[in-house]
């Protein structure tokens, strides 16, 4: 048993500024990338609104990278292109509505999540209000009850001392 008193805080409720503020902080993940570290060794960045094409000459790169930008796909500018003998690698954003629909499915999800953490905040609450309600009621009828036998022994030790007073009287 902890000794720690917890303390019932006030119901968690839904808030759209603070649903908009996860749906930035996701939107940023998204577009921006993040680096993923591994259990035992190193990590990468992540980049999920890019893709990245290789080639092997500089020319066809520049090609596409020129064809994709004119479509609307510029080049992702935080990573920088990869060249080798005979290998040339770019990243690019992905099409605007494959983003649209990549980032519609985080915002659910950042939704659906940020209501479970509003669900299970309230239901932890509720329990441990249940919890401390159910130990007062408890410690009060302990209370109750060692009041109870302190009377009763009180009285058993006046009917005792009474029959004994009367014993002692009666011999003399």
């Amino acid at each position: 048993m902890s000794t720690i008193k917890q303390v019932v805080k006030q119901p968690m409720i839904f808030n759209q500024e603070e649903l908009a503020q996860r749906k930035e902080a996701v939107k940023d993940r998204y577009m921006t990338g993040y680096y993923q570290s591994y259990q035992y060794a190193g990590g990468s960045f992540i980049y999920p609104a890019t893709q990245q094409q290789s080639f092997v000459s500089c020319e066809e790169l520049v090609d596409f990278a020129i064809e994709k930008a004119l479509a609307g796909q510029p080049r992702f500018k935080e990573e920088p292109m990869q060249c080798g003998i005979g290998f040339y690698s770019i990243r690019i954003y992905k099409p605007q509505d494959e983003i649209s629909a990549d980032l519609e499915i985080l915002y659910q999800e950042a939704e659906d999540q940020y209501k479970q953490e509003i669900e299970v905040f309230n239901t932890s609450m509720k329990a441990l209000l249940a919890q401390q309600l159910l130990d007062a009621e408890i410690a009060r009828e302990e209370r109750k009850e060692q009041e109870r036998l302190a009377k009763m022994k009180a009285k058993a030790e006046s009917e005792a001392n009474d029959y004994y007073e009367n014993l002692i009287k009666e011999q003399n």
